[in-house]
C-alpha cells in the first residue's frame, strides 16, 4: 500500500492515485517506510547518546585515576511489580542472587504503592465493590567498579 500526497491510499500494484490520479512517482512514504525511518533515526540517535555517555564516563574515571582512586561506587535501581498484593518473594529472591553472581549486594529497599484499583457495582439496595493496590518494590543495589 502505498499513500498519495493527497491522502489517498492505494494498492502497490497501481501506478497512479485512486482519488487525485497523480502518479506514484510524487507520493509521499507510506506509514511503514515512515515508521521504518524514524526507528532508524532513533536507533542512531540511541547510539549518539551511548557513545556520549561512554565518553563521559571514561573521561570521569581518567580524572578518579588522575587523584589516585583505585575504583568507584556503582548503583543499579530495579523495580518489581507485586501480584495483586501479595510480594512475590520466590521473585525478589531469584532477582537478588542473580545480580549478586554479577557483583551486586542490596543497598536499600522498600515499598511504592503505585495506585489503587478502585471498582463498585450497585443495584438497589445491593451494593459490591473490589479495592487493590499494586505495590512496586524497590531494589537499590551497589557494586564497586575497580579501575
Amino acid at each position: 500500500m502505498w499513500e498519495c500526497k493527497c491522502g489517498g491510499v492505494n494498492s502497490d500494484s497501481s501506478r497512479f492515485c485512486q482519488s487525485c490520479g497523480s502518479s506514484r512517482s510524487i507520493s509521499v512514504y507510506s506509514k511503514e517506510k515512515k515508521a521504518a525511518e524514524f526507528k532508524r533515526h532513533e536507533d542512531a540517535r540511541e547510539q549518539r547518546i551511548h557513545q556520549e555517555q561512554q565518553r563521559i564516563l571514561n573521561s570521569k574515571i581518567d580524572n578518579l585515576k588522575d587523584v589516585g582512586y583505585d575504583g568507584y561506587w556503582e548503583y543499579k535501581v530495579v523495580d518489581l511489580l507485586d501480584n495483586k498484593g501479595i510480594v512475590d518473594t520466590y521473585k525478589i529472591a531469584e532477582t537478588l542472587n542473580e545480580l549478586g553472581l554479577q557483583g551486586w549486594r542490596l543497598k536499600c529497599a522498600y515499598t511504592n504503592e503505585v495506585g489503587k484499583n478502585v471498582s463498585t457495582v450497585g443495584v438497589g439496595a445491593l451494593a459490591g465493590g473490589v479495592n487493590s493496590t499494586v505495590d512496586q518494590n524497590i531494589l537499590i543495589l551497589e557494586r564497586f567498579v575497580k579501575i
